[in-house]
C-alpha cells in the first residue's frame, strides 16, 4: 500500500475528511501503520487513522477509509 503525504482522504460516505499530513511508520519494516489526517482550516485538528481503516488506495493516490465521516 502506497500512501502519499498531502493526498486526499475520504470516507466510506464519499465525504472530504482532509489531506494525508503524517504517516507512521513501523520502525522495523518501515511499513504504514497508520495516518495522520488534518481537517479544518481555522479550528484544526489532526486525526490519527489506524491501517485497519483504510480499505483502499485509488490509482491517483486518494485514501478511501472503510469509516464513514462522522
Amino acid at each position: 500500500m502506497h500512501i502519499e503525504r498531502g493526498r486526499p482522504v475520504m470516507s466510506r460516505d464519499g465525504k472530504r475528511i482532509g489531506p494525508v499530513d503524517q504517516l507512521v511508520l513501523d520502525p522495523d519494516t518501515r511499513e504504514v501503520r497508520a495516518i495522520i489526517v488534518h481537517r479544518g482550516l481555522l479550528l484544526t485538528e489532526d486525526r490519527l487513522v489506524d491501517r485497519a481503516a483504510i480499505d483502499t488506495v485509488a490509482p491517483d493516490g486518494t485514501v478511501w477509509l472503510a469509516l464513514d465521516a462522522e
